[in-house]
C-alpha cells in the first residue's frame, strides 16, 4: 500500500511538471527567460517626433532564477509593438507604449512634443526651396502631396491650358503654330502651426508641327486607293480624329460628296487617268492637298476575258503560279469545288485540305479591272499525305496530364511558367520575331497571323511592312509591353493596316461586315479579314491558331483569371470551335519549336490541343 501511495504521488508531480513547467523556476518560460525590464540608460521618457528611434533602445533579458540571475541586452525592434502602438510613434502627445519578447511584457510611459519654432521654420523652409514640380510639361503630371512630414496643397490659377483633379494636373497643349502657354500653381506648405505659399510657373508647350505632320502621315497611311477602278471606289473619310476631304479632277467621271462621305463612279468609254487630291482636316486646322493618287478609271463595258494564269505548280503543300497583270484575285478549286478566294499567287494546300489522297487542284484569275470575263481554270494534280505534327518530345513527361478542369490548367500553368526561363522585351521581338514566325518555304520571310500572307521578315523602321499585334489587347488585358505583352507565344506579326482595322475588336464570326484591306506597302487588296457589329474575324486558316494563342494566355498568366473572355472572344466556345476547325499543321508547330528554344516554354494546346476541352469544354 506505501509503494501505491507513493507511485500516485510520483505521478502528481510529473502532472504538475507538465502543466507548470514553463513556469516553474522562477517563473522561466520555455526560453530560459525568467523576466524582461527596460534599460534605463537607452529608454527616453521625452523624445521630439521624428528624431528619435525606438531601434536605439535595449531590454534587459534576465536568465535563471532569483539566487543565479543574469540578463542580456537584446535591441528593441518594431515587432515588439502592437500595430496600435506603433502608429502613436508619429503622433505629439504622452502614450503608453507596451513591448513583447518572447511573451514576456513591459510599459513604459512616452511623451512626443513637436519640434521647437525654429526647428518647424527650418524644414518648411527647407521644402519650400525644392522645386516641387517640373518648369515645362507637355503631359498629365502628378502634384506631390507631402515632403519631409510638410502636408502640401495646390491651386491652379484659372487658365485654359491645364487644371486640377486630384492629385494630377491635366494638361491641353496649344495648338500647332501657337505660342506655348504658361499657368501658375500656388503650393501650401504647412508643417504644424507655420505656412507657406509658394508659386510655379509652368510652361505648357505648343504642339509642333513635325508631331502634326508625324500623326497625320499615320493616319494618311491608313487610306488604301486603288490605282484600277471600274464601277465603285471605295474611299476613307475618317480616320480616329483627322477628317479627309476629297477632290477630283475630273468630277464627270468621278464624283466626290464630302458631306455624306460618298463617292459615284460614271461609266466611261475610254481608259480615263484622275487625279484625286487628299486635305486633312484636324484640330481645327486644314492642310490641303496633303497627298495626290491618281486612278486609271477602266470601262466597264469592255468584256475581254483575263489571261489564264501560267506555271502552276505544287511544292511540297505549296500551290504556286505566276501573277497575272490586271487580275487581284484568284478562285482555288479542289475537285471542282471553291476551297479559297485569294489576292496572292500562292497558297497553303494543308490548310484547305485535311483528308489523304490525289486531288485535281485548279487556277482561275477572277475578272478585275479591264477584264469582265473570268478566264479558264487552270489544274494540276496534288497529292495529299497528312503529316504527323504531333508533339514528339519529354516537355510534359513530368506533368500529370491526366485530370481535368481547374487541375489540368494549375498543372499546365505551373510547367509553362517554371521553364519560362527568358523574358522576351519588347523590342527584341523585332529580332526573334523573323526567325519565330518563318516561312516553311522561304525563311526570309514571316507569315502574317492574320492574313496569312508572307513579307519580308526583315524588321523595317517604324514597322512599315510588319508590325507586333497584341492578339489579346493591351488595353483589354490589362498588360503594357512587358511580361504577356512581350511573350513570344503572344506577339505576332501582321501588317499594320489589318492590326490597325482590327484595333481592341473581339474574335467572332461576323456577318455582314467590311473587308479589310491589306496596307499599301503590302500589295494592298482583301485580307480575307472581316469587322462589323463590333467584332473582328480573320480567315479560317488562322482561327486556331489564335484560339490556341488565347487560351495560353489564360493558363500562363494569374492575372487574366479575373478578365472576361468577352473582352477578347465571343466565348471559350467560340475558342474550343476554332481549335478544332483549324487544327495545329507544320508550320504552327515549327513556331512552337523555335520559340521554346528562346523562351524555354510551349504552348501546351498546340502539343496537345485536345487538353483545351478537357479543362473549358
Amino acid at each position: 500500500m506505501k509503494f501505491k501511495k507513493f507511485f500516485i504521488f510520483l505521478m502528481l508531480i510529473f502532472t504538475i511538471f507538465l502543466t507548470y513547467g514553463c513556469d516553474m523556476g522562477g517563473g522561466t518560460n520555455s526560453n530560459g527567460i525568467s523576466r524582461i525590464e527596460k534599460d534605463e540608460e537607452t529608454f527616453v521618457s521625452e523624445a521630439v517626433i521624428d528624431e528619435f528611434d525606438i531601434r536605439d533602445w535595449y531590454i534587459k533579458v534576465y536568465y535563471g532564477n532569483d539566487t543565479a540571475e543574469e540578463y542580456d541586452l537584446v535591441q528593441v525592434t518594431y515587432n515588439m509593438l502592437s500595430s496600435d502602438d506603433l502608429k502613436k510613434l508619429v503622433k505629439v502627445g504622452t502614450h503608453e507604449l507596451t513591448f513583447t519578447y518572447e511573451k514576456k511584457t513591459i510599459t513604459h510611459t512616452l511623451t512626443i512634443t513637436k519640434p521647437s519654432s525654429d526647428e518647424i521654420e527650418n524644414i518648411i523652409n527647407a521644402v519650400a526651396s525644392d522645386d516641387l514640380i517640373e518648369g515645362v510639361a507637355s503631359e498629365n503630371f502628378a502634384l506631390p502631396q507631402t515632403r519631409s512630414g510638410v502636408k502640401i496643397s495646390w491651386v491652379i490659377e484659372e487658365n485654359n491650358y491645364a487644371y486640377i483633379q486630384g492629385t494630377r494636373v491635366y494638361v491641353t497643349r496649344p495648338k500647332a503654330g501657337s505660342s506655348d502657354a504658361t499657368v501658375k500653381l500656388t503650393a501650401t506648405l504647412t508643417y504644424y502651426e507655420e505656412k507657406i505659399d509658394k508659386v510655379y510657373e509652368v510652361i505648357i508647350p505648343a504642339v509642333g508641327m513635325e508631331e502634326i505632320y508625324n500623326y497625320l502621315d499615320k493616319a494618311i497611311n491608313a487610306v488604301n486607293v486603288p490605282s484600277n477602278i471600274s464601277d465603285e471606289l471605295d474611299l476613307l473619310f475618317n480616320y480616329e480624329d483627322v477628317e479627309f476631304v476629297w477632290s477630283s479632277s475630273n468630277t464627270s467621271v468621278v464624283v466626290i460628296d464630302n458631306t455624306n462621305k460618298k463617292v459615284t463612279v460614271n461609266p466611261v468609254m475610254t481608259n480615263t487617268t484622275v487625279t484625286l487630291k487628299l486635305s486633312a482636316i484636324y484640330d481645327g486646322n486644314t492642310y490641303a492637298d496633303y497627298k495626290t493618287y491618281s486612278v486609271n478609271v477602266i470601262p466597264t463595258y469592255v468584256e475581254v476575258q483575263a489571261p489564264s494564269v501560267s506555271n502552276l505548280k505544287v511544292t511540297d503543300s505549296t500551290l504556286s503560279w505566276n501573277s497575272v497583270t490586271g487580275v487581284s484575285k484568284y478562285n482555288v478549286y479542289a475537285n471542282n469545288k471553291l476551297i479559297a478566294t485569294v489576292s496572292t499567287n500562292t497558297l497553303n494546300l494543308s490548310k484547305y485540305i485535311s483528308a489523304d489522297g490525289t486531288y485535281t487542284i485548279g487556277v482561275q484569275a477572277v475578272a478585275s479591272g479591264s477584264y469582265n470575263v473570268d478566264s479558264e481554270i487552270v489544274t494540276v494534280s496534288y497529292t495529299h499525305i497528312d503529316k504527323n505534327v504531333s508533339y514528339v518530345g519529354s516537355y510534359y513527361d513530368k506533368t500529370n496530364l491526366n485530370v481535368s478542369g481547374n487541375e489540368l490548367k494549375n498543372n499546365l500553368r505551373s510547367l509553362i511558367t517554371s521553364t519560362h526561363k527568358h523574358t522576351t522585351t519588347y523590342d527584341e521581338l523585332k529580332t526573334f520575331t523573323p526567325k519565330s514566325d518563318a516561312s516553311l518555304t522561304n525563311p526570309s520571310k514571316v507569315v502574317l497571323i492574320y492574313s496569312r500572307k508572307e513579307v519580308q521578315g526583315k524588321w523595317s523602321s517604324g514597322g512599315t511592312i510588319w508590325n507586333r499585334e497584341h492578339v489579346w489587347p493591351q488595353s483589354t488585358g490589362g498588360f503594357g509591353t512587358s511580361g504577356a505583352g512581350a511573350d513570344l507565344h503572344h506577339l505576332r506579326p501582321e501588317d499594320p493596316s489589318v492590326n490597325s482595322a482590327r484595333g481592341n475588336l473581339p474574335f467572332n464570326y461576323v456577318t455582314n461586315g467590311s473587308v479589310v484591306n491589306l496596307s499599301s506597302t503590302n500589295g494592298g487588296g482583301s485580307s480575307n479579314c472581316y469587322r462589323g457589329g463590333g467584332y473582328f474575324e480573320p480567315q479560317d486558316c488562322a482561327k486556331g491558331d489564335i484560339a490556341r494563342i488565347l487560351l495560353y494566355l489564360i493558363t500562363r498568366y494569374a492575372n487574366l483569371d479575373s478578365k472576361s473572355i468577352t473582352v477578347v472572344a465571343k466565348s471559350y466556345d467560340l475558342l474550343l470551335e476554332w481549335n478544332e476547325l483549324d487544327p495545329v499543321d507544320e508550320w504552327e508547330m515549327q513556331r512552337n519549336d523555335v520559340t521554346e528554344g528562346y523562351q524555354g516554354n510551349r504552348n501546351p494546346f498546340i502539343d496537345h490541343p485536345e487538353l483545351a476541352r478537357e479543362i473549358w469544354g
